[in-house]
């Protein structure tokens, strides 16, 4: 809910178009930040969205497409592989990049598991299975940030894992038997590739020498938390 991002968005569009100018893209925002001029980018443009900080499992379950690859809007394509991003789905119903543990803080869900699925590029089917799966993300989320813990049905779960979301989907996939037939894996190799997160660049870190060389299709940036603070809406409900 920030136009920090909306303007992210803008850019991660246009470098997506200088790479793939076929490419069919739908973006979700609020109107308080859209500009007609940008309608250019898009092949369609939805306004109406909740003012909530993970609205975009409610866009996500909106799409027009058979097959999606969801893009957090911090994001710059950057190889024309992105034209090759659907062959990768195959037979799954929703694939994830994996979290590389030392650019992200440690989630240890419990003694035995791992959050492992990052939120930020998600490649995924309209059968109607899944868009169920993204709805009830959404939703239980919301159940996640509004109960107590204590006594919630994560009571058992590390209480560190409140405000993820990447909790609420790993919980879905691993727990509720509704969606035991969900077909869901990550991307080859991790997907380092299309998430290559910005902190891999810092040399200072040991562990990043074994990512050097990797071509890096979607580069992930994070913005600045003061910008995205200066242009957040307030006071909405």
């Amino acid at each position: 809910m920030s136009s920090e991002y909306y303007r992210a968005a803008i850019h991660s569009a246009v470098s997506l178009k200088d790479h793939y100018p076929e490419a069919k893209i739908t973006i979700f925002t609020h109107p308080e930040f859209f500009n007609e001029s940008d309608r250019k980018f898009f092949d369609q443009v939805h306004l109406d969205i909740p003012y909530n900080i993970r609205a975009k499992m409610h866009c996500m379950s909106r799409t027009p497409y058979e097959k999606t690859l969801y893009v957090d809007a911090d994001t710059e394509i950057r190889s024309e592989k992105i034209k090759d991003v659907f062959d990768i789905l195959k037979d799954n119903d929703i694939m994830f990049t994996r979290i590389i543990p030392h650019v992200s803080n440690t989630r240890r869900v419990d003694d035995n598991n791992d959050l492992e699925y990052h939120g930020g590029i998600i490649l995924y089917n309209k059968k109607p299975l899944t868009i169920s799966l993204i709805k009830d993300w959404y939703d239980l989320y919301q159940y996640q940030m509004d109960t107590s813990w204590a006594s919630s049905k994560f009571k058992q779960y590390d209480k560190r894992m409140q405000p993820w979301d990447q909790f609420t989907i790993w919980y879905l996939l691993h727990n509720d038997k509704k969606y035991s037939k969900i077909k869901h894996d990550f991307f080859p190799n991790g997907g380092v590739e299309y998430n290559f997160i910005s902190l891999l660049e810092l040399k200072s870190m040991e562990k990043n020498i074994a990512y050097a060389n990797i071509e890096q299709i979607i580069y992930h940036y994070t913005l600045p938390r003061e910008k995205v603070n200066a242009g957040r809406i307030k006071n909405k409900p």
